[in-house]
Protein backbone atom coordinates (compact mmCIF):
# COMPACT_ATOMS: atom_id res chain seq x y z
CA UNK A 1 0.00 0.00 0.00
CA UNK A 2 2.55 2.41 0.94
CA UNK A 3 4.59 1.44 -2.62
CA UNK A 4 1.71 2.82 -4.30
CA UNK A 5 1.39 5.89 -2.22
CA UNK A 6 4.62 6.67 -3.11
CA UNK A 7 4.84 5.56 -6.64
CA UNK A 8 1.83 8.22 -7.66
CA UNK A 9 3.71 10.83 -5.54
CA UNK A 10 7.21 9.94 -7.62
CA UNK A 11 5.06 10.46 -10.83
CA UNK A 12 3.74 14.28 -10.13
CA UNK A 13 7.31 15.95 -10.23
CA UNK A 14 8.42 13.86 -13.25
CA UNK A 15 5.24 15.19 -15.07
CA UNK A 16 5.72 18.62 -14.04
CA UNK A 17 9.34 18.64 -15.14
CA UNK A 18 8.40 17.05 -18.63
CA UNK A 19 5.70 19.81 -19.48
CA UNK A 20 8.43 22.34 -18.78
CA UNK A 21 10.89 20.33 -21.18
CA UNK A 22 7.96 20.77 -23.45
CA UNK A 23 7.31 23.96 -22.90
CA UNK A 24 10.75 25.18 -23.26
CA UNK A 25 11.47 22.91 -26.43
CA UNK A 26 8.20 24.57 -28.50
CA UNK A 27 9.56 27.85 -27.53
CA UNK A 28 12.83 26.94 -29.31
CA UNK A 29 11.43 25.70 -32.49
CA UNK A 30 9.50 28.57 -32.56
CA UNK A 31 12.18 31.13 -32.69
CA UNK A 32 14.11 28.57 -34.61
CA UNK A 33 11.52 28.87 -37.96
CA UNK A 34 11.23 32.71 -37.36
CA UNK A 35 14.67 32.93 -37.66
CA UNK A 36 15.35 34.41 -34.12
CA UNK A 37 18.28 34.41 -32.13
CA UNK A 38 18.59 35.24 -28.84
CA UNK A 39 20.53 38.35 -28.00
CA UNK A 40 22.84 36.56 -25.19
CA UNK A 41 23.78 33.52 -27.93
CA UNK A 42 25.12 36.67 -30.45
CA UNK A 43 26.79 38.29 -28.01
CA UNK A 44 28.19 35.40 -26.79
CA UNK A 45 28.90 33.99 -30.06
CA UNK A 46 29.35 36.83 -32.53
CA UNK A 47 28.99 36.43 -36.35
CA UNK A 48 31.62 35.67 -38.65
CA UNK A 49 33.66 38.60 -39.75
CA UNK A 50 32.59 38.13 -43.63
CA UNK A 51 29.16 38.92 -42.87
CA UNK A 52 28.72 42.46 -43.04
CA UNK A 53 25.44 44.65 -42.24
CA UNK A 54 25.19 45.15 -45.78
CA UNK A 55 24.85 41.87 -46.80
CA UNK A 56 22.25 42.08 -44.10
CA UNK A 57 19.78 44.87 -45.26
CA UNK A 58 20.18 43.27 -48.77
CA UNK A 59 18.83 40.59 -47.86
CA UNK A 60 15.99 42.09 -45.23
CA UNK A 61 15.07 44.47 -48.37
CA UNK A 62 14.66 41.32 -50.55
CA UNK A 63 12.08 39.78 -48.03
CA UNK A 64 14.59 36.74 -47.04
CA UNK A 65 14.28 37.40 -43.85
CA UNK A 66 10.69 38.11 -43.35
CA UNK A 67 9.80 34.98 -44.38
Amino acid sequence: MMFIALQRVAIAPMLIALMVLIMLASGAIYQAQCGEVPDRLVQRFPPPPDLTDANADAEFASGAASA
